[in-house]
Order: C-alpha cells, then structure tokens, then sequence
C-alpha cells in the first residue's frame, strides 16, 4: 500500500494563496477520478510540530516529508523507499524522484538529515535534466498526500485510486501518519526503530485474530486413535490402493508385527527410521510400526538421486533404513551408514512376531516425524513435527472437512510433502477410510478425475497449478462429483480466476484453501468458501485453533492491517526446528515475544501477508518473490493475479531475469487457450499496472514444469533468448 506515493506539502513557510493552492493541487489531478480523505492534526500539535521546526532550524514540509518516508517503511517493510515529492517549476508542479536507505537505528533527526541531502541531491538532478524544460505530467501514482495548512492547523489531505485503496485502510493509514508526527514531536531525538504506530486498541484487536483454543486428548496420537478404530470395526475398510482392500484388522496387525521387529532392533524413543519405498499401503504400515515403537519416520522417495538419499541419512543420524525390493537403491547393499532391511526379505521372519498393540507409553512432546525440505543453501533442512503439533493438525482438518466413519479421503500428495500425513491418516483416525492413488495415476488429471468419481471420494486435495489442468478437462466435459463435499487447494497461492471456474462449474462443492509450513506441522489456517471472494487475491483463511498468527515487519513489530509483513506463527503446532542444524534453527525459531507464556515456540515463515479486517489472511507469496525493478520493489505475484484476469489466461508465473549487461528484467509465463493473443494480454497488464510492473517479456507454454510435489518449478523456466518470443 502507498508504495510509489506522490508527496506534496503547503505549509505554514510557504507563500502562496489559498487559490495558488487550489491550482497547485488540481495541476496535479486534473479531472482523474480519485477520492479523497482528510485529518485534521489539530492546533497544539500543529502549534508543536512548528515549534520544533523553528528550534532545529528545520522547514516543516522536511519534516513532514521524513515523516512520510517512516510510514511508506512501515507500510512496505522495506529500508529501500523510493516516493516523490512536487516542485514547483515556472508556477508548475514536477514531480521529483526521492530515494532512501532508511536504517533502524537513526534518531528521527538524523534520518530527517539524510533525507534531506537526498532531497536536495534529487533536486539538482532534475534541475539539470530540467534546464529550458519542464514535466507538467505525473508518473502514474495512485495515492497523493497534500499537507497544507488552514486555521492554525495542519490538514492531511490524502487523495487516491478508489480501485486500488480502500477507504477504511487509507483513513488507518492517515492515522498512522498523524502518530509518527506525535512520536517525533514528543521526542526527536527517538531511534526510528522505536517509533510505535500502533495504538494499544489496535494491538489488541491484532491479538484477537488468534486461532480459538481446542482442546484434545494429548496423551494419544495417530496409531492409539487407529487402534481403538481397529478394535471397534476391525472388518471395515481402511486402505484401497487400485484393487487392493485392506481392513482395519490387517493393516494394525501387520504395523503391530513390524513394530515389535522394530523394538528388537533397537528402535525404541525418538529413534530415527528412514523410510525409503514407494506410496501404498505398506508404506501406512510401516508409519505406524515406527510411532508404534516409540521411533520418529523420515520419508524418502526412490525417485530421489542416491546422493540425495545418501546425504539425508548421513546427517539425520538415522538408527535404520526400511525399503521394499521396487524401491531399493543399488548403494544398499554396500555401505549405507546404518541397517537397511528389505522388508520382501523379511516376509516370514515378521509372521513370528505377535499381531498385538505394544504396550508403550507415549509422549506427546516426542518426534513423530522429520521431513526434508529444500534449503537455499543447496543443503535440504529436517524439519521436526512432534506428536503434539501433527495431533493439533489432524484435529483441525477433521474438524473443518468434516471428515467421519463414512468419508473416503484421497491420498494423492508425495509422502516427503508434508500434506501427506493428514491425508494418509485423518480417515483412519475416525473409522473411515482413506483411498491412495499411486503416482502415475495421481499425475494423469483426466485419468483422477474419473478415479475420483469412480470410488465415490469425498475429499480431494490438489495444488492450483493441478487444479487449472484438471479444470480444463472438466471445462471441456463437464463431469459430475456425486459424492465429494470439499475440494481443499494448497501448496501455492490461490488465482481467484481458478476458483471462479470451479465454482461456474460445481457450486455446491466449497473449496478450502489451505496454507501452512512444514515446519509448523502443515497447515496453519483455512479459507473456506462456497462462493468466489470479492477480492483480487484468495485469502489463505484464519488461524487454526491453538495457533497465534502475527503479521510483522522486519524489526518484529506488529504490522497494522492492511500493512504487508512476514507471517510467523506461534504454538503447539510449531516443530522444534531442524534436525542437527542448530544455526538455520535459530535463524527461523524463537521465543514467541507476544505472550507471556514461556516457551511457546515461534516460526518466521518467510512468507508475506496481510491482515484484513475480520481476522483473514490475504497471502502474497514468498519474501524471495519480491524484486526490485527499476528501483522499485515488486511483488511478482501482484502481477501474476492480474495475468490470471484475462479471459484467455488460465495460469501466470511471473520470474526476474537479467540481460547480458545486468540489467533486470521481468517475465511472464502463460498457460491458457491455444494462441493467446499476446499483445492484448500486454495492453491487458498496462490498463491496471504501472509501467514497471509490466513484464518485457511474455512467453506462453503448454503447461507449467512442476516439482515432484507438484508446485510450479520457477527455476525451471525456459529463458527467453532460448525460444523463439510470441
């Protein structure tokens, strides 16, 4: 918000006539539709700020300008501002271009210094661009703020796009302004970074957005809740894998005799199994051997390099390898750093073992399971998910899914992504059952659709990128889904074109979007909807209970609503960190410093959000999206959602490359209708985006290259020198 902003100010020092005025301000606007908003700062601190200027020897408009430049820091939680300020140049105002580096520990006098030898070192720029000619237009700003004075007071006069601010958040924002002024007033000398914008009702309203309090039987995890459904309806159906059934009888049994082999191994508290086989039911089985006898899973996918494989075992420490024969690696039988078993190999070695629940006790603190996520080292990071946090998760998806004895849940996610926990075992917690799509089947769109309707599924969990192709199969022949009550999207931003084609097709079918980090047990918050939002972005929903959610800037402080900001989040869903990785531990976890409870832990996702009013999470994507173009810091996927507007674009993914001089550049890649018309998708972008946000290049594809997880692969990209440009 405010980003780019046009700053003029009239004040107590400036001569001029109320009509001068007028003609300076309508110079500016012209007949452009904008609206307007005022605040009044009233006489004694109007008295006051004067009072300032005049003892440091400042101008009022210089402190008014510093002031400004705080605010679009705050709103834009960023060092680098780039705004402008009008001059006036043969009685005609000019904008010119300010650029700042503002550091947090200035005193506001010393960032009022810095900022006006930047201001004056932009002045004699334009002044020489300028010389025997003037600029009398403006650069496309949607947001203006007038300082001027009237009767012994200071009048903000905020005069913007209604289209691309709402009312509520600029008069937020003109409050904001007014307590930056009563903060330096009452204190020059105070470090920027103590600088408060918020109010103590603010604050408290931001506390209250956290996720509502749920309490569980903490004492009982995934394979304690599975046995007592085992015990209650041992015959019922708990896994179908294409044409395999298995009952709840079957599964806990095999899991029970694994377990005990497991325990004579010396597998026993927070011992480490790495898993290495292909999605099916005996990968569920061999999950709940692993908790069953005390230990902690890693998941590992056959389809990963060795050195990949070879590397995640050496630094977890891992106590025991269990494969199958169709995902064994050739390096298993040498030296694999600890026990590898070949379960084929231990077929009836395990039917010695009793088919009996072990008797252990269980912690709920323990390690459930570590997952491996990239790093942006090159190292993959273990996340840690204990007991506790997998629990809270669990609970929140079968609470909001609504997910009962008679559901069939599909399991179609990667066991190594995080999504795949709740899907293997949300079912078979409460009776029901749950329906795995092996990969070839998971990965053919057309082919799940029917298999989806075909084994009457009621819940379905895909990406949006997945979404979009599955949809345009469904666009051409419509297909009905009888029996699925939630269509629940995650892993990547939601287009709110892509929900609009859903609905247009199945609106009695809600989607929930979901979105949340490995490392704080999966998801974090829901957005359920039954009809499409009336925003530009889908929002990624409210906390789920026993969750804080803070929205902060890069100083830890409390973003206000409507400001952008780092998502943390904080409670038992939180992960002790990364396994035998105590430095990117402690870059990422803490102390939650907003409540008083001690030892509640906080994870800085490294996402960027916003809070709208009521409590909602509007999600922007990762802080690595964010670029800087032509000195202005973008959001890619801001662009993106306007791509997705158009008619003919079903899918965007917007990237920043360089040119062989350095120079940046941006991209944009197209999946929709055959033969987009690339121009008028261009003109498309220019209508509704400032000149620098519009791509240079525009590239359309058959389809988007994925991960394995299925997320859209940005690295993957063909660069534009290396294809012929549409």
């Amino acid at each position: 918000m405010i980003q780019n902003s046009m700053l003029h100010a009239t004040s107590f020092n400036k001569e001029g006539s109320p009509e001068q005025t007028r003609t300076y301000w309508n110079q500016f606007l012209g007949e452009q539709p904008f609206e307007k908003y005022e605040l009044s700062l009233g006489v004694e601190l109007s008295r006051d700020l004067l009072k300032i200027a005049e003892e440091h020897a400042l101008t009022v408009d210089s402190i008014v300008h510093s002031a400004w430049g705080v605010l679009l820091s705050r709103y834009n939680d960023t060092s680098d501002i780039t705004f402008e300020i009008a001059v006036m140049r043969q009685a005609f105002p000019e904008p010119i271009a300010v650029e700042l580096h503002l550091e947090e520990h200035l005193s506001f006098i010393e960032w009022l210094r810095s900022f006006q030898e930047a201001r004056a070192l932009a002045t004699a720029r334009s002044d020489k661009f300028s010389e025997g000619h003037y600029t009398h237009g403006l650069t496309g700003c949607e947001f203006h703020a007038h300082v001027l004075s009237a009767e012994a007071q200071f009048i903000i006069k905020l005069v913007y796009s209604g289209s691309a601010h709402a009312h509520e958040a600029v008069r937020r924002a003109a409050h904001h302004f007014r307590s930056i002024i009563q903060a330096v007033v009452g204190n020059p000398a105070i470090a920027l970074r103590d600088i408060d914008i918020l109010t103590d009702e603010e604050k408290q309203a931001l506390h209250g957005f956290n996720g509502p309090d749920f309490q569980f039987p903490g004492e009982k995890s995934i394979h304690h809740l599975f046995q007592e459904q085992a015990a209650a309806g041992p015959d019922r159906i708990a896994l179908i894998c294409e044409e395999q059934r298995f009952t709840y009888r079957e599964v806990n049994g095999n899991a029970n005799r694994l377990a005990h082999w497991m325990i004579g191994q010396g597998i026993g508290t927070e011992k480490l199994v790495a898993i290495l086989m292909h999605r099916g039911p005996r990968m569920v089985e061999c999950m709940l051997a692993v908790w069953k006898a005390g230990g902690a899973y890693i998941p590992l996918d056959p389809a990963y390099p060795a050195e990949r494989i070879r590397d995640i075992v050496g630094s977890s420490g891992c106590s025991l390898i269990v494969t199958e024969t169709a995902a064994a690696h050739p390096w298993l039988t040498g030296d694999t750093l600890c026990p590898a078993v070949n379960l084929d190999d231990l077929e009836t070695e395990l039917q010695e073992y009793a088919a009996d629940n072990p008797e252990l006790s269980a912690d709920s603190g323990q390690l459930s399971y570590v997952i491996y996520t990239s790093g942006s080292t090159g190292k993959p990071k273990g996340a840690m998910v204990e007991h506790l946090g997998m629990m809270n998760h669990l609970y929140a998806k079968i609470n909001d899914l609504a997910i009962a004895d008679s559901s069939i849940v599909v399991q179609n996610a990667s066991h190594c992504f995080d999504i795949s926990v709740w899907q293997f075992f949300a079912a078979l917690t409460v009776g029901g059952t749950t329906l795995i799509y092996p990969n070839d089947l998971a990965a053919d769109p057309d082919f799940l659709i029917d298999s989806v309707i075909a084994d009457r599924a009621s819940i379905l969990e895909v990406v949006p990128s997945y979404l979009s192709v599955m949809l345009e199969f469904l666009e051409t022949e419509r297909r009905a889904f009888p029996e699925l009550k939630k269509l629940v999207v995650t892993g990547e931003a939601l287009k709110q074109n892509v929900v609009k084609r859903w609905f247009a097709l199945y609106p009695a079918i809600p989607v929930v979007n979901a979105y949340g980090p490995t490392e704080a047990s999966d998801d974090i918050t829901h957005h359920i909807m039954n009809d499409v939002p009336q925003l530009d972005t889908i929002p990624v929903g409210k906390p789920l209970h026993n969750f804080n959610i803070y929205i902060v800037d890069q100083e830890m402080r409390l973003c206000p609503i409507g400001a952008k900001g780092e998502i943390c989040v904080s409670g038992i869903g939180v992960g002790r960190g990364y396994l035998n990785d105590a430095a990117r531990t402690d870059a990422v976890f803490m102390n939650d410093p907003f409540t008083q409870e001690t030892d509640r832990r906080l994870y800085k996702t490294g996402d960027l959000g916003r809070w709208l009013p009521g409590g909602i999470i509007e999600f922007f994507g990762r802080k690595d999206y964010q670029v800087k173009i032509r000195g202005f810091r973008i959001e890619l996927g801001e662009i993106e959602n306007k791509l997705v507007n158009h008619p003919d674009v079903h899918e965007a993914v917007v990237i920043d490359l360089e040119d062989e001089l350095g120079t940046k550049y941006l991209c944009a890649y197209l999946v929709g209708r055959p033969d987009i018309d690339i121009a008028a998708v261009k003109t498309h972008m220019s209508q509704q985006l400032p000149y620098y946000m519009v791509p240079s290049h525009v590239i359309q594809l058959d389809k988007m290259p994925v991960t394995p997880n299925g997320k859209v692969d940005r690295k993957a990209m063909p660069k534009p020198q290396a294809m012929v440009l549409v």
